[in-house]
């Protein structure tokens, strides 16, 4: 169907927003030629809430291919089930209606209905007709026009008109509930507008109640209005109720009754003579997604709990003791002695909460518990470096210098090049490599590629650092605002290069080339011939720096991700220069939980507890626990 420009609201303005029963999902096949150069060619339509202007507003849109020979009026019809015309609206269409450009007519009727209506299936249909002829477009047998939809109205029940009496001056002037779908172990949100005509003799509660076939109760809930008994004419209280669908609740037609009552004698507003409550709404319940549980906020001690943008993130809100969460559908996480859970609130907040103060459904089986996820890390690595060749020792040096930068600590960061002595972060603890190569490079957050080009003398750079053979260093921090300038310059990460070294006797180009992919290269993988009933792999690989950082290698699923805990895995040794692990086929299988475990390598920054600083998966290269022959795999 075209998108129409005219706006249809889903409820009519104000609260009193009592939906109808829904129209069927039947969509007739557009565009459909209704004779005289006149063809329709899009609709919609949705039911007005407003009871005191009952009606069903339909959007039309005709296309006009050629001038029409006469002027018509369009109408619809709404058909019982025994073919009786129940309702109509015709308009002519140059009373409403405007012609543009693309020679479109775009017309809106509303069609009204009556409060009576009686329950069955109904036919809408629509049409043209020529206004001096009165011949109808389309031409058909039965002269009730085109089949728009099929409506089901289910109306066992009288719905109240508002404002309604309740009596002891006492009026419910208006309503809200929140927008559908309505689906089990979900909210339903609902508001009440209530103004006295006098003096209240007693101290109320609002209560809603949601009842199913033959009045069973399916959820309540209740809301003290305060010291009632205080209130003045005119006073005009609002309610706001949480109704939890159950989560076993099927789909099904639900009517929602309110009222009040004395919150010492129980004695309940309105007094009528069938006792009966106010009935408010027609909910449809639709049970055909997945059911989403829910949790109460408890042992707090009416501090409230810290809702966190992650575990260990910053604060979004302070959830009050009593209140209700949505149970997220996401592993639990264990981080800083507590566990914690994804949730969701009822007015939309997501994040997490220490699970030690939720007290989870009976019926509802908490979800698994891993580690928190590793934290990303800033890092910086080489990708080359070049020292260009002169003509003699007295020409100044130029070098190029190519990095690969990802901060993920800040918005932006200052990197800086160093060149210093190979010695330097062993025999100059506490002390900074001074000696730029170019100037500060700005970074923006997430990964880039910086290249800097120097030109610097060689005397002057052994006289700063004491070698000839100088290495590369870099810096990457951030300025702190709140600092002097010249301290304001604070180090996320240090790295030494001690492969990318320089020499500045030389008058030849040196060049290194390295990966553009990070600090770890995966080299080979070895598996051994196995003669005995253990094999062993012998894994190598390349760490760009020497900065301050620890790595463990591993062998695991190639499933395995950050989610999941190092239990499932096993762990390489360091030997000279490779990694091995010496184990049993049957070791190996029960710890990864495959007969092709890949290799993970993990780097932390030695003395940080906030998390791991990069992880690799290597699975390009997995090894076969069914082989007993020697293979080796290099990427």
């Amino acid at each position: 169907a075209v998108s129409m420009p005219t706006t249809i609201p889903n409820t009519a303005p104000g609260l009193n927003n009592i939906p109808l029963p829904p129209l069927s999902n039947l969509t007739p096949d557009l565009p459909v030629e209704f004779g005289d150069n006149i063809s329709l060619i899009g609709f919609s339509f949705s039911p007005s809430s407003n009871l005191q202007e009952q009606s069903l507003p339909i959007a039309l849109t005709w296309e006009i291919s050629e001038p029409p020979k006469a002027n018509y009026t369009a109408f619809v019809h709404l058909i019982d089930e025994n073919g009786q015309l129940v309702a109509q609206i015709d308009e002519p269409l140059e009373a409403f209606s405007m012609l543009d450009e693309s020679k479109n007519i775009n017309a809106v009727l509303n069609l009204p209905l009556s409060e009576n209506l009686p329950p069955g299936t109904y036919t809408i249909t629509t049409g043209l007709y020529d206004n001096r002829t009165g011949q109808q477009l389309p031409q058909n047998n039965n002269g009730q026009g085109f089949m728009l939809a099929m409506w089901e109205v289910f109306a066992p029940h009288q719905l109240t008109k508002l404002p309604v009496d309740l009596g002891d001056n006492f009026h419910l002037i208006d309503f809200a509930l929140s927008p559908k779908p309505y689906q089990p172990g979900q909210p339903l949100e609902v508001s009440l507008a209530w103004e006295t005509t006098g003096q209240p003799t007693a101290d109320y509660t609002a209560f809603v109640h949601l009842l199913g076939e033959n009045g069973k109760l399916i959820a309540q809930a209740d809301q003290s209005l305060g010291e009632s008994s205080t209130f003045t004419n005119g006073t005009r209280p609002t309610s706001r109720l949480t109704l939890w669908l159950p989560d076993n609740l099927e789909s099904s037609t639900l009517r929602m009754t309110t009222g009040l009552y004395d919150a010492n004698t129980g004695q309940r507003l309105p007094q009528n003579d069938n006792g009966a409550d106010l009935y408010l709404a027609q909910i449809e319940v639709s049970a055909e997604t997945a059911v989403i549980h829910h949790a109460t906020i408890i042992r707090t001690q009416n501090n409230g709990l810290t809702l966190r943008d992650k575990p260990d993130g910053q604060q979004i809100a302070i959830l009050n003791e009593g209140s209700i969460v949505l149970l997220a559908d996401a592993p639990r996480v264990e981080h800083d002695d507590f566990i914690w859970q994804a949730v969701e609130t009822v007015d939309g907040l997501s994040g997490w909460v220490a699970a030690d103060f939720l007290t989870y459904p009976s019926e509802y089986t908490p979800s698994e518990v891993v580690p928190a996820p590793f934290p990303p890390f800033d890092q910086v690595w080489v990708i080359s470096a070049k020292q260009i060749s002169r003509a003699s020792a007295n020409d100044p040096i130029t070098f190029e210098i190519t990095l690969g930068v990802e901060l993920v600590s800040a918005d932006e960061g200052i990197l800086k090049l160093f060149y210093s002595n190979p010695a330097w972060h062993t025999g100059s603890e506490g002390q900074l490599p001074i000696h730029m190569i170019g100037g500060d490079q700005i970074v923006d957050a997430g990964k880039e590629i910086v290249t800097v080009t120097a030109v610097l003398d060689p005397t002057e750079m052994k006289s700063n650092v004491q070698t000839n053979a100088p290495i590369l260093t870099t810096q990457l921090g951030t300025l702190n605002p709140n600092k002097p300038l010249q301290s304001s310059f604070e180090t996320s990460i240090m790295s030494v290069f001690t492969n990318v070294q320089f020499d500045l006797q030389s008058l030849d180009n040196i060049s290194y080339q390295f990966w553009d992919q990070g600090i770890v290269r995966f080299t080979s993988a070895t598996q051994k011939e196995r003669v005995t009933a253990v094999v062993v792999f012998e894994i190598m690989l390349e760490l760009q720096t020497k900065s301050s950082l620890t790595m463990n290698l591993y062998l695991a699923h190639p499933d395995w991700d950050l989610s999941q805990t190092l239990d499932q895995a096993m762990l390489l040794l360091p030997n000279e220069n490779v990694y091995q692990v010496t184990a049993t086929p049957t070791q190996i299988r029960e710890a990864t939980g495959t007969d092709y475990p890949i290799v993970v390598a993990i780097l932390e920054p030695r003395g940080n507890s906030t998390g791991t600083a990069i992880v690799e998966r290597f699975g390009e290269c997995p090894m076969d626990l069914t082989r007993s022959d020697k293979f080796t795999c290099s990427p």
